[in-house]
């Protein structure tokens, strides 16, 4: 009997429905989270968007915060305290890096 799926859904964001840039952008942070390993703002911006440019640190920054906002991400420390290249500590559904 094939087991069935469920979407995450938490807020008002359903991981079915995101867009690819936000999935590369939560699949970078989940990632970090399952290495153990801390990811920067650097890192997130040089992902490609869909013009094939790079998403920016604006980018970056508004995709997180919504993440973060929907209860997908939490992040340490606070996305407005941390610089470009400062180290950026996930946790994706409950689980620490």
């Amino acid at each position: 009997m094939p087991l069935k799926m469920r979407a995450a859904r938490v807020g008002s964001m359903d991981v079915n429905r995101m867009g690819p840039v936000e999935l590369r952008v939560f699949a970078l942070f989940a990632a970090a989270a399952a290495a153990g390993q801390a990811v920067t703002l650097r890192e997130v911006a040089g992902l490609a968007g869909p013009s094939g440019r790079t998403i920016g640190s604006r980018g970056a920054i508004s995709i997180a915060a919504d993440l973060v906002d929907n209860g997908l991400l939490a992040l340490s420390p606070a996305l407005d305290t941390v610089g470009v290249d400062g180290p950026i500590v996930v946790t994706v559904a409950g689980r620490a890096a």
